[in-house]
């Protein structure tokens, strides 16, 4: 098992649960703000919500990279796609609190999404 499964502050919940629920601003092609609901899965699935509808879900894979670019921002580079997603930590003054499995915090996302892609790493090829 890698070192970021082992060593990691988040561990695979029950089936069907998210690993890790927040808010971030999400910047669309049009590099305008959106405030959405995230939702990752150790599948790899990163789902986004407007509100209670979901928008859309960004498919992590083994060659998946998330790297912060800012004191708050990261990027998801999704190359089997060919797409990289620009992603933004609310104002402080709209952050919810921190809970068990909830953040704002862009830190803990690029954390929890290393862990993801660490754990799709341990899994055979399809």
């Amino acid at each position: 098992m890698p070192k970021e499964v082992e060593n990691s502050k988040f561990k695979i919940p029950e089936d069907g649960k998210p690993i890790l629920i927040g808010k971030i601003l999400k910047k669309n092609k049009f590099f305008m703000q959106q405030e959405r609901k995230f939702e990752l899965y150790p599948n790899g699935d990163l789902k986004y919500f407007n509100g209670i509808q979901q928008k859309g879900i960004m498919q992590l894979t083994k060659k998946s990279k998330v790297r912060k670019t800012g004191k708050i921002d990261f990027e998801i580079v999704l190359p089997e796609v060919g797409k990289t997603y620009k992603m933004i930590q609310l104002d402080a003054k709209k952050m919810p609190p921190k809970g068990e499995a909830y953040s704002c915090l862009i830190d803990d996302w690029v954390d929890a999404i290393n862990f993801v892609i660490a754990l799709l790493t341990t899994q055979p090829d399809k």
